[in-house]
């Protein structure tokens, strides 16, 4: 894990129709590149754990120091999510959890 190469991906879904089918996106991209997880790379997928006002439906963030997964995501999820790249140092929204991965947000949190 390096967090020096940190990064952060926003994802908003195009369609809000779509909102039912996002897991199935995001779940077939991280079965794919999960081996890296292994190899001690952060790949982390979050999701909000309740939904408020002012909290966009269809809003998930990415973390990873993989490029490699950076950079399929980033191809990957662009048909189906406005796709947008954060800052090193963005803070996470505090109603947002780990749903799938491995996090050092959450002190090495592992999801399933």
């Amino acid at each position: 894990m390096n967090t020096l190469n940190l990064k952060w991906l926003r994802l908003e879904l195009k369609n809000e129709e779509a909102l039912s089918s996002r897991y199935s996106i995001i779940h077939t991209q991280f079965a794919r590149y999960s081996y890296l997880i292994e190899e001690g790379y952060i790949l982390g997928i979050f999701n909000a754990s309740n939904y408020e006002k002012d909290i966009p439906h269809g809003v998930m963030y990415i973390q990873t120091d993989s490029p490699e997964f950076y950079q399929a995501c980033i191809s990957n999820y662009s048909n189906d999510f406005h796709v947008s790249e954060l800052t090193p140092f963005f803070s996470l929204p505090t109603n947002y959890r780990l749903a799938l991965g491995v996090s050092v947000t959450f002190k090495n949190q592992h999801s399933a």
